[in-house]
């Protein structure tokens, strides 16, 4: 049995090793009775640590995905992303360059294991807004974002909760890096920290549920960085927010709103 003495701290089984949680304080150990001292020197357990490596890296690329979200991800999300998302980084992984224990994570190269990812696990947008609309457009540098809906009918195109009189559609965009393996420090490495900086969000009014729409809705959102390296990736995702009206004023309803990644460019 040994203390877990990284930061990121989690329970589970992986390899051939337990981890979990005693008292407040996190330790693995080998299912096989293995310490860790021979689990981090000795020849057979070479595949364990690879894989201790990359699951570790794919749990820091899941955190930083989910980071991208923020703030919006308070207002959508009603269960944890985390185990999901570190699967997606996963299989991302398992795709890049490089030899086992120390593969890349590419995010533009492999952006399906992304696009259509639900922020609400248990709303899909698709079941609750599907008016006719294109997809988000960008613009050459890809630091400015636009979507516009044509008008539309909502009792029609909107299946919300049945408390829902008010609505509101949301764009919301954010950059992530690439996460590569660095021979020098024997660690792996976001190609660009500072992208992770650049994410924004762009709201519609809110809107009666019972009106027809006359006009478009058109959102945009415009990203400090003026041009964005192969090496990062700008994730787009379009959402809905409900609203119940209560004393005459338009109060969020929880757990019924959705959000979904739409492009990976």
């Amino acid at each position: 049995m040994a203390d877990q003495k990284s930061l990121l701290k989690f329970t589970g089984s992986l390899s051939g090793l337990v981890f979990y949680e005693r008292n407040g304080k996190f330790y693995v150990k080998g299912a096989g009775g293995a310490d860790r001292k021979r689990i981090l020197k000795e020849p057979n357990f070479v595949r364990t640590r690879e894989n201790m490596q990359e699951f570790g890296a794919s749990a820091v690329m899941g955190r930083s995905f989910r980071n991208g979200f923020l703030p919006v991800s308070k207002l959508i999300r009603t269960t944890s992303l985390s185990g999901k998302v570190t699967g997606i980084m996963k299989r991302i992984n398992k795709a890049g360059a490089g030899v086992r224990g120390s593969r890349s994570f590419e995010i533009i190269k492999n952006k399906t294991c992304l696009e259509g990812f639900e922020l609400n696990q248990k709303v899909a947008l698709s079941s609750v807004f599907y008016p006719p609309y294109p997809m988000p457009e960008l613009n050459s540098t890809r630091n400015l974002i636009t979507w516009q809906v044509p008008p539309f009918h909502p009792t029609i195109y909107i299946s919300g909760p049945h408390r829902a009189s008010h609505f509101q559609v949301l764009l919301h965009a954010f950059v992530l890096s690439d996460y590569v393996f660095d021979k020098d420090v024997e660690k792996y490495l976001f190609v660009g920290d500072k992208y992770h900086e650049f994410r924004g969000t762009s709201y519609s009014s809110v809107l009666s549920s019972r009106s027809h729409l006359t006009e478009t809705i058109n959102l945009s959102i415009q990203l400090g960085e003026p041009e964005l390296s192969n090496s990062a990736a700008l994730v787009v995702s379009i959402g809905i927010l409900f609203f119940e009206e209560v004393n005459g004023k338009p109060l969020l309803i929880s757990g019924q709103n959705s959000m979904k990644v739409v492009l990976v460019a």
